[in-house]
């Protein structure tokens, strides 16, 4: 059975080219080829690739088993990102209460120690790196949610490991396997392994030392979830698989998306004096953080969301079809994935004019609907953090441009390269401080 619209270029020619050059080839692809149209990768992975809203609805709400193969050597069988059915369903109940709730006010308390750090180590003048910024500063909230560590070795243990890991699961390794394996001394997959490892042995370790201790009164993640009923606990192999989906999942999209966020502000004047401006006046007024990360009417919550339409946190949402099905009236063999493209349906001018151009006011203007805007995916295997992430966004460029003021942006032209999943700013992503403020 032929696929619509197949890209005729061998796979490991496709693959290359959306590892080397991710946003130039999909934009390259959709301008030569009618929807939907047909990627294929090594690995034998077919992707159908579509973008309009009533194709993205049909997807949400018809199919629930997604793919994601790839991350098994990084996450396990027993990751919410590769579990299907009940299971599925079970792992989401138990994590999504992580995420909400009381515990935002928490969140919202490590998240302004992680940046008030962070700027006590910048002084005017000094140019950022802004990509390494935000990772640090997400790394390290992420470590302390899950642990409920700040300090010490076991913090830097994790919180430099995992940096290594992201550096090394960037790029060629996600889509090529030989590169994922260890196959000697000088295979590039020998790192990837060790690091893994002693990531895994760390994390178990953790698990099976706190497990059990019913009186746990702590709000990190794995207090909670080993401090709930037995019958609704996660076994430690389980959790381990868990919380390997979190640290990889829960920074590395956010990351980029603050990256990106902080380059838009400051690449646009006008934005950036109403973002100032508001930042000013919530701190006037004596706004907490975490009313400001929960605040969805403010003008910085329509950056937030700006800036995930335009580089959305995953870029490509697709579904593994487990048998022949139908889809926008076509049919489809086993092993095909329907592809939603978050990143080319939030480029539609007959959705967003100007879809190039950076508008926040838009997102105050009118509301768009999940098919329509879905910078964290749709349907039952919607990301479990699309509430916590713009939460995070807010608070932590409320935070950082509350200590610290950036020069405009006037370097070199910031590209899209490839991060894991996401699509992130180029190494040209730097800014230059102007003050720091006590």
């Amino acid at each position: 059975m032929s696929l619509p619209n197949p890209i005729p270029l061998p796979a490991w020619v496709q693959t290359t080219l959306w590892v080397q050059w991710p946003v130039a080839s999909l934009l390259y692809f959709s301008r030569k080829f009618p929807e939907p149209f047909s990627i294929r990768m090594v690995g034998k992975r077919n992707f159908v690739v579509f973008s309009a809203p009533d194709a993205v609805e049909e997807l949400f709400t018809k199919f629930t088993s997604a793919g994601n193969e790839e991350l098994r050597p990084f996450l396990g069988d027993n990751s919410l990102f590769l579990l299907q059915g009940m299971e599925h369903t079970k792992h989401r109940q138990l994590l999504m209460p992580l995420f909400r709730g009381e515990r935002m006010r928490w969140h919202a308390e490590v998240m302004e120690r992680v940046v008030a750090a962070a700027a006590r180590r910048m002084r005017p003048g000094q140019w950022v790196d802004v990509n390494a910024l935000m990772q640090k500063i997400t790394i390290e909230i992420i470590i302390i949610s899950l642990f409920g560590v700040e300090t010490g070795g076991k913090f830097e243990f994790l919180r430099d490991k995992m940096a290594d890991l992201v550096r090394m699961a960037n790029g060629p390794a996600m889509f090529f396997e030989f590169l994922r394996k260890d196959l000697g001394p000088l295979s590039p997959g020998r790192k990837i392994c060790r690091t893994l490892d002693e990531i895994e042995k760390s994390v178990l370790a953790e698990i099976l030392e706190r497990k059990g201790d019913e009186a746990a009164a702590k709000l990190d993640a794995i207090s909670i979830l080993l401090s709930g009923k037995q019958e609704n606990r996660l076994t430690p192999m389980e959790l381990l698989d868990e919380i390997k989906t979190i640290l990889a999942g829960g920074h590395e999209s956010a990351a980029a998306s603050l990256a990106w966020a902080l380059h838009l502000i400051q690449r646009d004047a006008g934005v950036m004096e109403k973002v100032q401006c508001e930042v000013h006046a919530a701190n006037r007024a004596a706004t907490t953080a975490e009313e400001v990360g929960m605040n969805t009417v403010s003008y910085l919550n329509a950056v937030c969301s700006e800036t995930l339409r335009i580089y959305p946190a995953v870029p490509v949402v697709d579904r593994r079809l487990f048998s022949r099905a139908r889809f926008q009236g076509r049919e489809f063999p086993v092993g095909v994935r329907l592809a939603a493209c978050s990143y080319l349906t939030h480029r539609r001018k007959d959705l967003f004019p100007e879809p190039e151009v950076f508008i926040p006011e838009r997102f105050q203007e009118k509301r768009f609907s999940p098919f329509e805007f879905y910078p964290f995916g749709g349907g039952n295997r919607r990301c479990i953090g699309a509430q916590f992430a713009p939460f995070q966004i807010k608070v932590v460029l409320f935070c950082l441009l509350s200590k610290v003021r950036f020069e405009p942006y006037s370097g070199k032209k910031v590209s899209v390269v490839q991060r894991g999943l996401t699509f992130g700013p180029s190494a040209a992503n730097t800014l230059r401080i102007a003050e720091v403020m006590t």
